[in-house]
């Protein structure tokens, strides 16, 4: 296999599946890539590791990855083992910044974010007691800065700041600020070196979002930012130690999109699926990519209206074009859309472990006692229940489904405790389930069975898939 060759043609079954290398690692595909957010995540991840195949790829935040692994209550999950080390050692991680921090008007996840988690209360004590916009901006990494500035009047509000505006903040217009030229390279060149602290790790680059109105000057930043992140990767490679075997630590990054799911349902005006082929199919052969992440917003939205087949159009582009190149696809923030997506020869769908298609505004009320409990998915029906529903479906089954790995009942001091009964209980449901999901496809794939996650779905009872989505 030829060392920049990252998509593999599996040939003991004479190709009907495929595999993907990142790394050290030779990844059976289709692959179920969970999504951790936060310590509960990892620590959910630790709790069930040994049901994890190893060389299963793991996707983290990016920028707090290095600050949530050396928590104390993940720490503490180890009891004097170094689980998290080793974790990473068996499993392929790929660095992701939340994209949508850079759309929406996400405020205090934004600057939460940017911070790490750590000197929160100071930002906040800054604005509110200190009344100094600048001084608070300027604790916060460069790169940040536009994007809580174009948000900061809601920001304020949020802390009960009288600003006297409430003007709708265009969190994606700081994509275009002048300060983004000069703060980019350098953040996703700390991003590499981070990568580069790890055995087998990839970098997702933050992306300007693409909606069809956008204007060429997105299309552009979407170019110059795929473009910086492997050049980013390329220098952090040159400066890297020797490793073993005197070979030179290397990390690549994958070309990132952010779209839109009507781009899929546009015509021939604006950007389009046409117009973003022709660009990906160019920027492949620039540079040195290991593969492709389509990160779509939207899907609920695209079966609504039978259009789903038109994403399906357009991820058969990217595939195609994938292809050529020997590059692997996936799609995060995909879960049961990716799945049914695995039958057009993508390699990996994802999902945040809370099953939310992003990340979510801190704060509100929910007058539901279930929901800090979690939704928890079920295999097969291809659904979510919140804690009521899955302790009726006991009541009624005697036990959940059988999964490799996985609590059939919950254990009483779990029943309770709703960050407990997360942790232990619906998150490892979540990607156990569809880990068991992906290898299900993979087996039928084997058979030369066509179409076997439409098939799958079919059966299942959700409601935007079940009927062929066509």
């Amino acid at each position: 296999m030829n060392d920049n060759q990252f998509l593999i043609y599996d040939r003991e079954t004479n190709s009907r599946t495929t595999s993907y290398r990142v790394g050290d690692f030779i990844i059976p595909a289709p692959t179920y890539i969970p999504e951790v957010k936060n310590v509960e995540d990892i620590r959910a991840l630790l709790r069930y590791s040994s049901a994890i195949a190893k060389g299963n790829p793991v996707m983290v935040p990016a920028h707090r990855w290095s600050k949530l692994m050396s928590d104390s209550r993940v720490q503490s999950l180890s009891k004097g083992l170094d689980l998290i080390g080793n974790f990473v050692k068996q499993h392929p991680i790929y660095l992701y910044d939340p994209p949508e921090l850079y759309k929406y008007a996400l405020g205090a996840e934004l600057y939460g974010y940017a911070l790490k988690g750590v000197g929160i209360k100071k930002f906040e004590k800054v604005l509110i007691d200190e009344k100094d916009v600048d001084k608070a901006i300027g604790l916060l990494p460069e790169f940040f800065r536009p994007f809580v500035q174009k948000q900061l009047e809601s920001i304020q509000r949020k802390l009960g700041i009288e600003t006297g505006k409430s003007e709708r903040p265009r969190v994606e217009h700081a994509w275009l600020d002048e300060k983004i030229n000069e703060a980019y390279a350098p953040y996703v060149y700390g991003l590499a070196n981070e990568a580069l602290k790890m055995p087998n790790a990839i970098l997702i680059p933050p992306v300007p979002p693409l909606i069809p109105s956008s204007d060429d000057a997105y299309f552009e930043r979407v170019i110059s930012s795929n473009r910086m992140a492997y050049l980013a990767c390329e220098k952090a490679s040159m400066n890297a130690e020797f490793g073993l075997r005197d070979q030179r630590r290397v990390v690549y990054p994958y070309y990132h999109l952010y779209l839109d799911w009507s781009i899929a349902d546009q015509g021939n005006r604006g950007i389009n699926i046409e117009r973003i082929g022709d660009m990906l199919e160019e920027e492949l052969s620039f540079g040195a990519y290991a593969g492709v992440a389509v990160t779509i917003i939207g899907y609920e939205n695209s079966t609504k209206g039978r259009s789903f087949q038109k994403i399906e159009h357009f991820i058969t582009q990217i595939v195609n074009i994938c292809s050529q190149y020997y590059l692997p696809i996936i799609l995060p923030r995909s879960e049961w859309f990716g799945l049914a997506l695995t039958d057009l020869e993508i390699q990996g769908f994802g999902s945040l472990l809370n099953g939310k298609a992003r990340y979510m505004p801190k704060g509100g009320k929910s007058y539901n006692p279930d929901d800090k409990y979690g939704k928890t998915p079920l295999i097969e029906k291809c659904y979510e229940m919140n804690r009521s529903e899955v302790l009726m479906y006991i009541r009624r089954f005697g036990q959940m489904p059988s999964v490799n790995g996985l609590l059939d009942k919950i254990p009483e001091e779990v029943l309770d405790n709703p960050a407990l009964y997360r942790e232990a209980f619906s998150k490892p449901t979540r990607f156990l389930i569809h880990m068991e999901e992906a290898l299900r496809i993979r087996k039928e794939k084997t058979k030369g069975i066509i179409e076997p996650a439409k098939l799958y779905l079919s059966r299942s009872e959700n409601g935007h898939l079940k009927d062929g989505y066509a």
